[in-house]
């Protein structure tokens, strides 16, 4: 199933990393959203506790897997789900995956649930090019 609709969500950015939000839902592998590159820390050099990726499924659905195919491995990132698109990360997160071992990251989702808005959130950057980020070139739900 490919989502309607992404949105960057970056509630403690300064707004320079939100284009480019439909490069997640494209079907392509070869186009991608990315994070600019931080200094220091991988925590978003301590400026943010994280930042993600929103996909609308334009209706409330019941989601078994959710794959993100992110640019490298190293990342934290974490599964949410639900259908008040403000409201997302205010509860438990799905699943998190530390330190992804690849950069294709297996989210299963066993509760049967049906979710219209689905997060794929960041809070750990790996290495790349003399700082840390990332970019995510597809969110993938499995219904």
């Amino acid at each position: 199933m490919r989502p309607t609709d992404a949105t960057i969500i970056d509630p403690q950015g300064d707004h320079t990393e939100l284009a480019g939000a439909g490069k997640t839902i494209d079907g392509s592998r070869d186009s991608a959203w990315r994070t600019a590159t931080y200094k220091g820390s991988p925590d978003f050099g301590g400026l943010k506790k994280g930042m993600g990726v929103r996909v609308d499924l334009g209706h409330p659905v019941a989601v078994r897997q959710v794959l993100a195919n992110l640019s490298s491995a190293g990342a934290t990132v974490s599964l949410y789900g639900g259908n008040n698109p403000d409201d997302l990360q205010s509860g438990t997160a799905i699943q998190t995956v530390t330190d992804s071992p690849g950069p294709n990251v297996t989210f299963a989702v066993t509760s049967g649930q049906q979710y219209r808005y689905l997060l794929i959130w960041i809070t750990k950057l790996p290495p790349y090019e003399n700082g840390f980020g990332i970019g995510v070139d597809e969110i993938v739900p499995k219904v």
